[in-house]
């Protein structure tokens, strides 16, 4: 096994990640800044002045070249340009404006973190018609802009060709190939797991059985395409609880836009105890729920980071609900009509083919996924959603010792920080494309 300290590959790195957005992929980049950092790796970030990186790496300054908001260097960067830039596909636009601006050319990989981030997220209105309407109807409407899909299917399979586009994960390829109308099994792309941070001194606590319940954790952003599958869970538990008389407790770890909404529809529908604890940075959040929670249910980066200290983990995927699907608790204060108007104003892919299926532990996915979008009309939902998440509490209670073990083994394995920064260096060492050969369709 090769050292990362021993940088083999003598690359320099670039990091472009400008945004203060406190989510996944600015998580991301963040530990494996870090991480090199510590290696002593040759790495540098480009973030803006109050950006989610720099406001956290005041001990590697010296390493972040922040820009204002017009992407304009205030100062002079020598060999910027000889340096190998990794941004998400996200940050494509951004980082040719960059590029067009500074007058450099440097050579260029980009990592999908999300599915839509390489082709939907492009085509106009794509990504709201897909989360009102639904995927299958959000693949027909990329059929109006046939050129930019076109463009599309075309960036997507030269940068696999290339080696220069690569997916975070099976479930990520997948669902960008079904938009595009690429077949799979036609191509093979490089697939660059999300790595989570080892935590030696960190362990998750056991279960507890004296406390005569089951606490249970969501953590994550309450916003965006995260509140379908928590507004789901927090629905499956009510029933649980009063049909199988299940003592549950539900804290969940995250803010957002729609925080307020969700906690008035806790207040007003649901009888077991739900608490809200708000935004916590990951280590303080993997601290308090290694000495409190019994399982997590999370996504992404959140579900590595339970794994990661032997939390059992459950994954939630990414589409959730139909209203057909949501049967009406056992509450008189509840308001069926008014929890529909909260519902459609808030939730995410609400068509016929989302819904709660494959509920399942971290540990048992395959292709390092971290949630799964159902674009399968042969996959229907579950209507009984409840009885999936029943099952993996027995499981839990029956097993725990041994799911706990699993799932850091699951993340020690498939998901390694160094491993990942490894191979990070190794792409960007054998990459030979500048971001002036990357064809793009769109205005600089």
């Amino acid at each position: 096994m090769i050292s990362l300290s021993e940088n083999r590959f003598k690359s320099k790195l670039t990091i472009y990640n400008p945004t203060p957005y406190f989510g996944g992929a600015s998580i991301l980049f963040l530990r494996i800044f870090k991480k090199f950092r510590e290696n002593n790796i040759d790495v540098v970030v480009i973030d803006y002045y109050d950006g989610f990186i720099a406001s956290r790496s005041s001990a590697y300054d010296e390493n972040i070249i922040k820009v204002s908001k017009d992407l304009k260097l205030n100062a002079s960067y020598e060999g910027l340009e000889d340096r190998a830039f990794l941004c998400t596909t996200t940050q494509l636009c951004s980082l040719k404006s960059f590029c067009h601006i500074n007058k450099i050319n440097p050579k260029v990989f980009m990592w999908v973190v999300h599915p839509f981030e390489a082709s939907i997220g492009f085509i106009p209105f794509g990504i709201t018609v897909a989360t009102v309407f639904g995927l299958h109807f959000a693949k027909l409407y990329t059929s109006f802009f046939p050129i930019r899909k076109h463009f599309l299917k075309k960036l997507m399979l030269d940068g696999i060709k290339k080696n220069y586009i690569h997916f975070m994960d099976g479930s990520c390829f997948d669902t960008s190939c079904y938009f595009l109308t690429v077949n799979r099994e036609d191509i093979k792309s490089s697939l660059l797991p999300i790595p989570a941070e080892a935590e030696r001194e960190l362990q998750w606590r056991g279960f507890d059985e004296k406390k005569g319940f089951l606490h249970i954790c969501y953590f994550g952003r309450v916003e965006d395409f995260k509140i379908g599958p928590l507004l789901g869970l927090i629905l499956e538990l009510e029933k649980i609880h009063t049909k199988n008389k299940f003592g549950i407790k539900l804290t969940i770890i995250g803010g957002g836009r729609d925080l307020e909404k969700v906690s008035d529809f806790v207040k007003t529908s649901i009888s077991y105890n739900v608490v809200f604890k708000g935004v916590m940075e990951n280590k303080a959040a993997k601290i308090w729920m290694s000495e409190n929670i019994d399982v997590l249910f999370a996504m992404g980066t959140a579900a590595l980071d339970g794994s990661s200290i032997g939390i059992p983990t459950v994954l939630l995927n990414p589409t959730y609900c139909n209203l057909k699907h949501i049967s009406k608790p056992k509450i008189n204060k509840y308001n069926l009509k008014e929890t529909k108007k909260f519902i459609i104003d808030s939730f995410r892919y609400l068509n016929s083919d989302s819904g709660l299926y494959d509920t399942n532990w971290l540990y048992k996915q395959k292709e390092f996924n971290l949630g799964r979008y159902n674009i399968s009309r042969k996959n229907e939902p579950s209507q009984n959603g409840h009885k999936q998440i029943y099952n993996v509490l027995t499981e839990y209670l029956e097993q725990n010792e041994k799911i706990s073990t699993q799932s850091k083994e699951h993340v020690g394995k498939r998901h390694s920080l160094d491993d990942v920064c490894l191979k990070v260096l190794q792409l960007s060492s054998a990459n030979n494309v500048f971001i002036n050969d990357i064809p793009y369709y769109f205005k600089v």
